[in-house]
């Protein structure tokens, strides 16, 4: 049974406007890549690094500046550290240990965990 942790205390006002940026950078990374061939993990993972880097400045079409100056302007300053994981995040007091490891052709790992 998966975790669900409320992101929004009421309804979201900005999903719509974050998946839809989702949306943008998953096509026009994937158009870019669509005929090429990868022979490992780590090429392909190098190869979206740098179309991230193009995309995140590329400028706006429509606003002034690009995602890179967006990010550094209004999400850097709100950023804290992150939490660290700790034994306790369990109800039971125990840390969760992974049941099965799936690997699709994208280098996408998949870790479940079991809740009890």
């Amino acid at each position: 049974m998966p975790i669900g942790l409320a992101l929004w205390s009421g309804r979201p006002r900005d999903k719509a406007k974050a998946e839809s940026g989702v949306l943008v950078v998953e096509r026009w990374i994937l158009a870019a890549l669509r005929h090429r061939t990868f022979f490992s993990v780590g090429e392909l993972n190098e190869a979206i690094a740098e179309l991230l880097v193009r995309l995140n400045n590329r400028t706006f079409r429509k606003l002034p500046g690009n995602r890179r100056q967006r990010f550094e302007e209004l999400d850097r300053p709100a950023l804290g550290p992150l939490c660290r994981p700790n034994a306790t995040s369990l109800p039971n007091g125990r840390r969760p240990a992974p049941t099965s490891i799936t690997t699709s052709s994208l280098s996408v790992i998949t870790i479940v965990f079991p809740m009890s």
